[in-house]
């Protein structure tokens, strides 16, 4: 039993100074770098789901989307164009 526990008392101070060993190697001029999230873009066909009521809380991410996000708002913009007496005028 002692035997046991000797040999365990030092695969595990190995394991730790490996451990600090390993540690060491990023702190000496290596940085660390964390893992980031990619976007990815959304495409046409997400945005043409999207209705019209929920086109304005629709947030984008990207130029691409951006502008996806526009066409899709001048196509439900478009739809309310015949009810509307008086043009609406676009902003730019």
């Amino acid at each position: 039993m002692r035997w046991f526990l000797l040999l365990l008392g030092v695969i595990s101070c190995s394991a730790f100074s490996q451990q600090l060993t390993q540690a060491d190697q990023f702190t000496k001029g290596e940085e660390r770098t964390l893992p980031t999230m990619r976007a990815v873009d959304r495409d046409w066909a997400y945005f043409k789901s999207v209705s019209c009521d929920d086109i304005g809380q629709v947030v984008f991410h990207s130029r691409s989307e951006e502008i996806l996000l526009a066409k899709r708002k001048s196509q439900c913009l478009n739809q309310y164009k015949a009810f509307l007496p008086v043009p609406i005028p676009v902003r730019r």
